[in-house]
């Protein structure tokens, strides 16, 4: 018979305590190496005996593209669920700003970024009849979503960045995970709001990112990422509407407003910002007049 107490402390030293069904039977095999064990039992039988000890417990992730099976040690966050999701994957978007702490809840489901191949870059001509076609239907969004439990896991399938603006920071769940930054996630949540609950959260982003966020770091990320669109004429709004300082608004406007553009898609009604030269709801802007009396009544962030 195998012996547990060895095996495990092998898993127990694994990088993450959610293990895929390879990365389990590739420990097994390094266990019965280091045995030199003349006959050994089937992996098979191996992981069963662990399972029925208690010390993994097989879970299913449910999809319609396909379950998933994972093997987990001891007490893990949705977040460990998450990232087992794909290799080098990463969270974004509303799970991000919800780590970060720049949204007032936290987001289920949760957002994981797989980036895609380097691709060719082709040359796009940008035109006001171009824009408007886009962002009157309703923006696009992944369907690859796994479940377990209560939780909601969205696959994102994020443009290739070389893992642009990643950092570590912890879960609140006893774990550090990997997370894209502060400021990549505010370049993200306006160009995808619909994955941050929409741009009322976004708003409250902005006006909670006001006395961390680095401008350089801000305007690199969004260059980096070189999208077609003007999405520096959103940032600028969403800035001028969390009372961010007029030199950094001035940074933006410089980066040109040579066309009308759209805090979201398909938006039924309108309102029109003449310095931005942007749509957005007509709401916003009382949303964006209690953040300010809000902060006013607070005092100073901290």
């Amino acid at each position: 018979m195998t012996q547990p107490s060895d095996l495990r402390d092998i898993i127990a030293h694994a990088p993450s305590r959610v293990l895929l069904p390879n990365q389990l039977e590739s420990l097994i095999t390094r266990f019965q190496r280091l045995r030199e064990a003349s006959v050994r039992e089937p992996r098979q039988k191996v992981k069963e005996q662990l399972i029925r000890q208690g010390f993994v417990r097989s879970i299913i992730l449910r999809s319609s593209y396909g379950d998933r099976r994972r093997f987990v040690r001891g007490k893990v966050s949705p977040y460990e669920l998450a990232l087992s999701i794909a290799p080098n994957a990463y969270l974004s978007h509303g799970t991000a700003a919800s780590l970060h702490g720049l949204v007032t809840r936290a987001m289920n489901p949760i957002y994981v970024n797989k980036e895609q191949s380097p691709k060719d870059v082709t040359e796009q001509d940008l035109n006001q009849e171009a824009i408007d076609r886009a962002f009157a239907r309703p923006q696009r969004v992944s369907n690859y979503e796994l479940r377990y439990s209560v939780w909601r896991f969205v696959l994102l399938s994020g443009k290739h960045t070389r893992r642009l603006g990643i950092v570590r920071l912890p879960s609140g769940q006893g774990e550090s995970v990997e997370v894209t930054g502060l400021e990549r996630t505010l370049v993200d949540i306006v160009v995808r709001p619909v994955y941050a609950e929409g741009v009322f959260q976004v708003l409250t982003a902005f006006k909670r990112a006001k006395t961390r966020v680095r401008l350089n770091t801000l305007i690199a990320a969004l260059n980096s990422l070189e999208y077609i669109y003007p999405y520096h004429q959103a940032i600028g709004f969403y800035m001028e509407k969390a009372n961010y300082p007029p030199t950094w608004l001035n940074e933006f406007q410089s980066m040109g407003l040579n066309y009308n553009f759209y805090l979201a898609h398909g938006m039924k009604q309108k309102a029109f910002d003449s310095r931005w030269r942007i749509f957005y709801p007509p709401g916003l802007a009382r949303s964006a007049v209690s953040l300010q009396f809000s902060a006013l009544v607070r005092g100073p962030s901290a």
